[in-house]
C-alpha cells in the first residue's frame, strides 16, 4: 500500500473503533424503528447513528457565514473593520491573512464549507469526523464536560451528547489564527460552538450552529449548514501542499 493511502485508512480506521464503543442492540430490538433514551443517558439507537455517518457532501452551505434571521452580522467595531481589511485584501488577490494559503488547517465552521466529503462515527465515549480536506479530523469526547485543554487548537475541542435524535455538540479552546469561512471573517479566541446534527425527512444532514464570541460579535447568533448524502462516495487523497503547488517539484509526486 502507497504510503498516499495510509492516513485515510488510518483515520477511517479510527472512526471504526470510535463507533465500536457502542453499545449493540438489545435482543429481539428492530433496527428500522429506533428507540431513542431520553436526554441526558448518552445513548441512542443503532439506526440513529447510522443515518448520522454519510458521507456527507455540501448541499446549500456557501462560503460565507450568515445568520440564519436574515440580520446582518453583529460585528464589534473591531472586528468589523478587521473583516473590511481580509475582504480588501482578498480581493488584490493577497492571502497573507489566511493560514489556510500555507495548509494550515480551515478551522470549525470553515471546514464545512470546503470541497470534499465528511464522514461521522459516533460510540458511547468518543465521536469522530474525518474530512477529506487535507484529511483532517476532529475528535469528540461524547457524555462528559469540557476538560482542560493543553492548549487552544485549530479545531477547538468538542464535546457531545444526544438530545432525543440530535447530537449535539459544545466547541471550545479554540485559537484565533483562522476565519470563520472563506469571505476573511475573523473570530477570537473566545470563539464557543454549539452545533445541533439531525438527519431530516429529506434525507439530509442538518447542522444548526449558534456562535458565541463576545470579543468579536455582540450576540450569539445562529447560522445553518444542510450537506446531501453521497452514497457509496470513498475517501479521496487530498494533500494541500501538492494542491496548492507548494512541494518542490522534484517532490511533487513522490510516494
Amino acid at each position: 500500500m502507497s504510503r498516499l493511502r495510509i492516513a485515510p485508512v488510518l483515520l477511517i480506521t479510527a472512526l471504526g473503533a470510535a463507533a465500536a464503543l457502542a453499545p449493540a442492540h438489545a435482543a429481539g430490538t428492530d433496527s428500522a424503528a429506533p428507540v431513542v433514551a431520553t436526554k441526558g443517558t448518552g445513548k441512542a439507537s443503532d439506526a440513529v447513528r447510522l443515518a448520522l455517518e454519510g458521507p456527507w457532501g455540501s448541499a446549500t452551505n456557501g462560503l460565507a457565514i450568515k445568520p440564519a434571521d436574515g440580520k446582518p452580522l453583529p460585528l464589534r467595531a473591531e472586528a468589523r473593520r478587521q473583516y473590511a481589511a481580509n475582504q480588501a485584501a482578498k480581493a488584490r488577490g493577497e492571502n497573507s491573512f489566511d493560514d489556510t494559503a500555507r495548509c494550515l488547517p480551515p478551522g470549525i465552521p470553515r471546514l464545512y464549507t470546503e470541497d470534499g466529503v465528511f464522514r461521522i462515527a459516533i460510540g458511547e465515549r468518543l465521536a469522530g469526523m474525518y474530512f477529506d480536506t487535507n484529511h483532517l479530523f476532529r475528535l469528540i469526547t461524547m457524555n462528559k464536560p469540557h476538560f482542560e485543554a493543553i492548549a487552544p487548537g485549530y479545531q477547538g475541542q468538542a464535546v457531545g451528547h444526544w438530545e432525543g435524535n440530535t447530537l449535539v455538540l459544545d466547541s471550545n479552546q479554540f485559537n484565533d489564527a483562522t476565519l470563520l469561512d472563506d469571505t476573511g471573517l475573523p473570530h477570537s479566541d473566545q470563539l464557543q460552538l454549539r452545533e445541533r446534527l439531525s438527519v431530516g425527512a429529506d434525507g439530509k444532514l442538518h447542522i444548526a450552529m449558534t456562535i458565541t464570541d463576545p470579543k468579536t460579535f455582540t450576540r450569539p447568533f445562529v447560522t445553518n449548514f444542510v450537506f446531501e448524502k453521497h452514497i457509496g462516495a470513498l475517501p479521496t487523497e487530498d494533500y494541500c501542499l501538492q494542491r496548492r503547488g507548494l512541494l518542490p517539484k522534484s517532490d511533487a509526486g513522490a510516494h
